[in-house]
């Protein structure tokens, strides 16, 4: 999903946005900012280090946040209805609820998304 950032290749930041937004939007009970990170690291964590790699979602983290998206509640984040709504829209969800498994919208939603398939019917 992401080029190689330190080599100079580009970076995506609407997308990588929208990624960090999704898995907010999915934690039923918030997530952490170091849990975000982690998480998502598999897509472009290797091209950064680790502290690139936490910066970098803690800025799209703030710009989130920003934007009214997402709120800070205790210790964790969680999506606003603003936020959960645009998760829904950028998965395609057609009912507009989110899913809140993370391990389905990472393993399934979001690589129908990159396959251009996020219209398609799940069958389960």
């Amino acid at each position: 999903m992401l080029d190689n950032i330190e080599s100079g290749g580009t970076l995506d930041t609407g997308r990588l946005r929208d990624i960090v937004l999704v898995r907010i939007a999915c934690a039923l009970r918030g997530v952490t900012r170091g849990a975000v990170a982690a998480d998502l690291a598999p897509f472009a964590g290797h091209a950064l280090s680790k502290a690139g790699w936490l910066a970098l979602t803690g800025r799209e983290i703030d710009a989130l946040q920003a934007a009214a998206l997402v709120r800070p509640v205790a210790k964790r984040l969680e999506a606003s209805d603003a936020g959960l709504a645009r998760a829904a829209s950028y998965l395609g969800v057609r009912n507009g609820r989110m899913p809140r498994i993370w391990n389905d919208v990472c393993h399934v939603r979001l690589v129908a998304k990159a396959l251009g398939l996020e219209s398609e019917t799940i069958k389960t």
